[in-house]
C-alpha cells in the first residue's frame, strides 16, 4: 500500500440530494465495475470476498451509498454471526471506504440504522494510511500501524544495506544451514504449512485467527493465477518455515509467517522473509507491506521492531468500533479480552481446532 498524503476529508452537507444506502452481494456488477476503477488492491475485489466466505464460513456484504444509480462511496464488510452476537467488520486484513470520503459521516449514520434493523450488535471500521475519513465521536478507536518497505530504486545490494546489522548476520547464518527454497502448491503442502502456523500460535500463546480453510481458499483461488505465493524454507526435505504473500497492484502483501520452533536457531524465518522481499524486488513491485500490528496485541512492540529491522516504515492503521446492542456487546467485549489472554487463547484453539 503506497503512502498517501495526509488529507482530512470534511463532512459533505447533503440537503435534497436523493442519496440512499444499499446492501448488495459482492457479485453485483455495479460494485465490480466501481471497485475495479477505484483500487488495485485485491482485498477489495470479489475474489477476496469468495476467499473470506470459503475460509470463515461467513457471508460478506457490500454497502453502497448511491445518488440515483451513481455510487458515491462503498464499503466491503464481513458478517460474523455467533447466534447471540452478530458483528460487522470491514474486510480483513485490510478494508476501508472506496470513493468520495466526504460522504463518510452520512454513510456511517445510514449504515448504523440499517445494521440495527438487521440485529447487528457491533460494527467495526478500519482506516488505512494518511487519507482520513470523518468518524462520529461516539466511536471507540484503537491505534495500530502497518509497516511498509519501499522498494523503489533499490537493488539487491542496497536492499541488504538497509537491513539492521543483526538481520544481515542472521541471513548469513541461514545461508550456511543449506535451506532449500520451495513454493508450496499441493493440498498436502498447504496443510503442512498450516501445521506450522498452529505451532507458531501455540508458541506465542495466541489464538490463531486464520482457519485452515482460509489458506486452502487462497491456494485454490490465487496461487494458480500468480496472485499468491506460499514460500517455504525446507531443511532435510522438511518444511520448517514459510510465508504467505499476496501479489496485488504495485505491492506484495506479507499475509503471514509460520515456523517450527525446533529450528529457529538456524534462522529459517530470516531466510524465507529475505527471499520473499527479493521476490518482490525482482518482479518489479514498488512496496513490500508487512501489514498490521495492533496496539491491543500484547507483543506489538516486539513485532513492530521485527518488521522495522528490515527497513520497513510505520504507517497509521486505526480500528473504529461502536456497540449497537449495549448489553450483548459488553458481554462480547469481556469475552474478547479473555480470549486474548494465554489461557483464553488456549481454550479457543482447542474449541475451534486451531
Amino acid at each position: 500500500m503506497p503512502t498517501l498524503p495526509l488529507q482530512d476529508s470534511p463532512e459533505i452537507k447533503i440537503e435534497a440530494a436523493p442519496l440512499r444506502l444499499e446492501e448488495v452481494d459482492y457479485r453485483d456488477a455495479a460494485w465490480e465495475s466501481f471497485v475495479t476503477a477505484q483500487s488495485q488492491c485485491l482485498f477489495y475485489h470479489p475474489v477476496w470476498s469468495r476467499i473470506l466466505e470459503a475460509g470463515y464460513g461467513s457471508p460478506t456484504k457490500i454497502y453502497l451509498l448511491k445518488e440515483n444509480d451513481e455510487i458515491k462511496l462503498g464499503l466491503p464488510a464481513a458478517l460474523f454471526d455467533f447466534k447471540w452476537f452478530r458483528l460487522i467488520h470491514a474486510y480483513t486484513p485490510y478494508g476501508d471506504f472506496l470513493g468520495d470520503r466526504r460522504y463518510s459521516l452520512l454513510f456511517i449514520e445510514l449504515l448504523e440504522k440499517m445494521l440495527i434493523q438487521k440485529g447487528i450488535c457491533q460494527m467495526r471500521l478500519t482506516q488505512l494510511g494518511r487519507d482520513r475519513f470523518a468518524v462520529p465521536a461516539s466511536y471507540r478507536s484503537y491505534e495500530g500501524c502497518c509497516h511498509i518497505l519501499n522498494l523503489t530504486g533499490l537493488t539487491e545490494k542496497t536492499l541488504e544495506e538497509g537491513y539492521k546489522t543483526n538481520v544481515r548476520r542472521d541471513i548469513r547464518k541461514a545461508g550456511r544451514a543449506g535451506f532449500v527454497l520451495k513454493r508450496l502448491q499441493t493440498a498436502g503442502e498447504i496443510d503442512a504449512y498450516y501445521g506450522l502456523y498452529r505451532k507458531a500460535m501455540r508458541r506465542h500463546q495466541a489464538f490463531g485467527p486464520h482457519p485452515r480453510k482460509l489458506y486452502q481458499a487462497i491456494a485454490r483461488e490465487l496461487v494458480p493465477h500468480g496472485k499468491a505465493v506460499f514460500l517455504a524454507a525446507q531443511y532435510q526435505q522438511r518444511t520448517i518455515a514459510g510465508v504467505i504473500l499476496i501479489l496485488s497492484g504495485d505491492t506484495v502483501y506479507f499475509l503471514g509467517n509460520a515456523s517450527d520452533p525446533s529450528f529457529l536457531h538456524l534462522r529459517p524465518n530470516h531466510f524465507v522473509i529475505h527471499e520473499a522481499i527479493l521476490l518482490a524486488l525482482r518482479k518489479g513491485f514498488r512496496f513490500f507491506d508487512f501489514m498490521t500490528t495492533g496496539e491491543a496485541y500484547s507483543g506489538h512492540g516486539e513485532l513492530s521492531a521485527f518488521k522495522e529491522k528490515w527497513g520497513a516504515k510505520r504507517h497509521p492503521f486505526v480500528v473504529y468500533e461502536k456497540d449497537l446492542a449495549t448489553l450483548r456487546a459488553a458481554l462480547w467485549n469481556r469475552a474478547w479480552r479473555w480470549g486474548s489472554t494465554p489461557l483464553g487463547s488456549a481454550a479457543l484453539r482447542i474449541l475451534l481446532n486451531r
